[in-house]
C-alpha cells in the first residue's frame, strides 16, 4: 500500500506490498516473499530473474539498465560477506530488495532524489538505474557501505547516483530535493523529525513499509498531517 500524508504541500508516502504474485517463469513468488532458485543451479539465471520481476510490475526497462542492476545484486554477494551488508538471501535478493525499490517508481516526484540511510543501495541505486534522468543521492553514515556504494556506480557505469557518507541530521545540501527515499531506516514519526530539515513545500517523501502503518499514522496525524492510503500492487 502507500500512504500519503501532506502537511501543507509535503507529501509522505509509505508504500510497500509486492510478492503476492503467481509463479512465472521460473521465480516462486508467494505471499511475503520472492524466491528465487538456488544461485549456482541450472534453474537459476539473474538476468531471467530481474527480467521477469521487472515485466511483472509492468516495467519496460532497456537491457543495459537491468544489467547494472545485475552487476549491483553480484557484488553486494561479494562484498557481503565482509562488510554484512544484508541479512537477505542471495536467492531472494531480486524480490526482497530489487523488485521492492522499484516499486516506488510511480510515486517520485521532480529530478532530485535523496535516498536517505541508503545501506545497500535500495532504493536509490536500482531507481537510478531504471531513470537515468534522475540525480540520486544515497545517503548513508557508514564509511564502509558508502565505499561499497561508489564502487557499484563507478563500476556499473551509474553517473547519475552520488554516494555521500553522513548522517542525515547533519546533511545539508546546496539545492533541495524533490523527493526523499526512505527504506527501513525508523518508524514515520522518527522519519518525519530527522529529516524536518530538509522539508519544503513540494517535497515528497516516500517510506517504504511491509504492512499498513496505522499506528504510526495516527501519531503523525496528531501533528495536522493528512493521510490517503493507496494500493499500489
Amino acid at each position: 500500500v502507500a500512504v500519503q500524508l501532506a502537511e501543507s504541500r509535503t507529501g509522505v508516502f509509505p508504500s510497500r506490498g509486492l510478492y503476492r504474485l503467481a509463479s512465472v517463469a521460473g521465480l516462486r513468488l508467494g505471499s511475503g516473499r520472492c524466491r528465487n532458485p538456488v544461485i549456482g543451479s541450472p534453474r537459476y539465471s539473474l538476468a531471467a530473474a530481474i527480467a521477469v520481476g521487472c515485466e511483472t510490475l509492468g516495467l519496460t526497462l532497456e537491457e543495459s539498465a537491468r544489467a547494472k542492476m545485475q552487476h549491483h545484486l553480484e557484488l553486494l554477494q561479494k562484498w557481503n560477506r565482509r562488510l554484512n551488508l544484508t541479512a537477505v538471501a542471495p536467492e531472494e535478493m531480486v524480490g526482497r530488495h530489487l523488485l521492492d525499490s522499484l516499486s516506488v517508481l510511480p510515486w517520485l516526484s521532480g529530478e532530485r532524489v535523496l535516498d536517505v540511510g541508503s545501506g545497500a543501495g535500495f532504493p536509490g541505486l536500482p531507481v537510478a538505474c531504471a531513470r537515468s534522468g534522475l540525480q540520486v543521492a544515497l545517503l548513508d553514515r557508514r564509511r564502509r557501505r558508502v565505499e561499497f556504494l561508489r564502487h557499484v556506480c563507478a563500476s556499473a557505469g551509474v553517473g547519475n547516483d552520488k554516494p555521500l557518507a553522513c548522517r542525515v541530521e547533519d546533511y545539508r545540501p546546496e539545492e533541495n530535493f524533490d523527493t526523499l527515499l526512505v527504506r527501513a531506516l525508523a518508524p514515520l514519526p522518527e522519519i518525519v523529525r530527522l529529516t524536518r530539515h530538509l522539508h519544503y513545500p513540494g517535497l515528497r517523501l516516500v517510506a517504504l513499509k511491509g504492512r499498513e502503518p496505522h499506528d504510526e499514522l495516527a501519531l503523525i496525524d496528531d501533528h495536522g498531517f493528512e493521510s490517503r492510503v493507496v494500493a499500489t500492487h
